[in-house]
């Protein structure tokens, strides 16, 4: 029935729906019932679960498929609305099965919390260390308080799915849209730099209008942040703007009867979900490059203003020139303390940059009558806009990748996790309800044990950090199925939101996942 309903719904309404389900929460008391009356064995159960999670590889040709990217998610774990502990038999079974047959979809996002069982994120850690990269863990002790913060009521809130990769939606109450406007905010420090030189000549006005002005000789450190601040939201606001218009009318263009009948809401108020029925009518926005940010801002408080290595028209000259001629100069900047290294000024930087951004997204209404979210969201865009976006201050070069979620930066490994989470520490990520998510890559067999990697998933809960996703895989592994690719069919590895066969992907993208290793180098 759940299958049934999901198809039927995206059939009928020519939507795609992501989540198929809090699965072991909604099924746990039907297969306690079928046991006891013997209706069902645990071997036939696990049957029934490979044969229930295998349509969507095989519908999306995860085999040779270079971006299987089906959305569909499942959630697992965390707890019910009145706050017990979700974990039973269910849960690992479905876990073991989804390793056992190396599926990939479902999704595995998995909750937990500072009361989860050590059982439970030993099963996870130890499929994460076999190389089954499939997992994003969500942190309910601080996205339960984030959505309450957006103001669902708690039992909504602990009743949180994915939709798609890792946005939160209160199961039943709303659609958050959370990820179609994605936004690049080095772009926006980028033109605040320096002008645009290639604009297109038939650029309608207002889109000229609306991009970010560069500053000019500013005197202070403090005045050129105002300004990328000021840029930054009139930027963010012209697209949310767009974004409004694109949707007030959808509802005359697709309405969804079906869906929307299932949502509180809709049918008391006799709106449709696109004309804004639901409860809760949030609109994501994912703010791309946090650490390109913070690390460039960083840069400019040194070099230009405090010790004056270079005058603010020198910098702009260096990254109009892509840092040619400069290695020197690079290279000192690249040694200066930066996102994730865990270093105090960096991370109260961190902090004013993460907090005055979500204060403005969360004042900007959406088409359907609720507000835009923030999130440091991870799918591809970091690689996407990396192409668009020039020199950046911290050493940069243009096309350079830009910071992944609230990952740092991989020209300069941090040193250990542990400075990781203390930058994450100092940001209050209750003010991102659409969810922020940090990437890892981790070194493969004894290097980092099973006991270990599950400690580590704990302390990410501890300081408060929202959702991790971990790849555990060797870059010897990486490198040889590049080169003989029909050795390694079996090699999976996380992409962002979701997971793929690393020899089916392009080469960019392969040579992307093998340059995360620089970031695990400390770990």
């Amino acid at each position: 029935m759940l299958w049934l309903l999901r198809e039927v719904t995206a059939t009928l309404e020519a939507i795609g729906v992501s989540v198929i389900g809090h699965i072991d929460r909604q099924l746990y008391p039907l297969y306690q019932a079928d046991l006891a009356a013997g209706r069902i064995t645990e071997a036939e159960a696990r049957d029934l679960l490979a044969r229930w999670m295998l349509p969507t590889d095989i519908k999306f040709h995860v085999e040779n498929n270079p971006w299987p990217e089906s959305s569909t998610c499942m959630e697992l774990g965390g707890c019910d609305a009145d706050g017990r502990l979700v974990w039973n038999d269910l849960t690992r079974m479905i876990i073991e099965v989804h390793r056992e047959h190396k599926l990939f979809s479902p999704k595995l996002n998995c909750r937990f919390g500072a009361g989860s069982p050590q059982e439970y994120l030993d099963l996870i850690s130890d499929c994460i260390l076999s190389g089954h990269n499939h997992f994003a863990l969500l942190n309910d002790d601080l996205l339960i308080p984030a959505l309450v913060r957006a103001g669902k009521t708690e039992r909504e809130a602990r009743l949180y799915v994915n939709g798609g990769c890792q946005e939160t939606i209160a199961e039943g109450t709303e659609h958050s849209a959370g990820a179609y406007y994605y936004f690049n905010l080095a772009r926006v420090l980028d033109l605040c730099l320096r002008p645009e030189e290639r604009l297109p000549e038939n650029l309608p006005a207002p889109v000229q209008d609306s991009l970010p002005k560069a500053v000019d000789a500013p005197q202070s450190f403090e005045e050129f942040y105002l300004h990328f601040l000021k840029e930054a939201k009139r930027a963010i606001g012209t697209g949310a703007r767009w974004a409004v218009a694109l949707g007030r009318d959808h509802w005359q263009v697709h309405p969804c009867p079906f869906l929307s009948a299932t949502l509180d809401g809709c049918l008391s108020t006799g709106n449709d979900y696109t004309q804004g029925g639901a409860k809760y009518n949030n609109s994501g926005l994912a703010l791309c490059g946090l650490g390109t940010i913070v690390d460039s801002l960083h840069a400019l408080r040194v070099a230009v203003f405090e010790e004056k290595w270079l005058s603010f028209g020198e910098m702009q000259e260096v990254l109009a020139g892509d840092w040619r001629g400069r290695e020197e100069l690079r290279a000192r900047i690249r040694r200066l303390p930066r996102f994730g290294h865990g270093n105090e000024r960096v991370d109260v930087l961190t902090q004013r940059v993460a907090k005055d951004l979500a204060a403005f997204v969360r004042t900007m209404p959406s088409e359907r009558g609720g507000t835009f979210q923030g999130s440091f969201f991870v799918y591809y865009a970091f690689r996407w806009f990396a192409g668009n976006t020039r020199a950046t201050p911290d050493g940069r070069k243009s096309g350079d990748l830009l910071t992944q979620g609230i990952a740092p930066g991989r020209t300069t490994a941090p040193k250990s996790l542990t400075d990781i989470f203390h930058t994450l520490s100092h940001v209050d990520f209750r003010d991102f309800p659409g969810n922020c998510v940090l990437d890892v890559q981790l070194p493969t067999g004894s290097r980092f044990p099973k006991d270990a990697l599950t400690a580590t998933i704990r302390a990410f809960g501890n300081v408060g950090g929202p959702t991790l996703q971990l790849n555990a895989v060797s870059v010897d592994d990486l490198r040889a199925a590049q080169r003989e690719p029909g050795n390694h069919r079996d090699l999976a590895v996380r992409i962002s939101g979701l997971s793929a066969r690393f020899v089916c992907l392009e080469e960019y993208v392969q040579n992307e996942i093998i340059s995360r290793a620089l970031m695990a180098a400390g770990a």
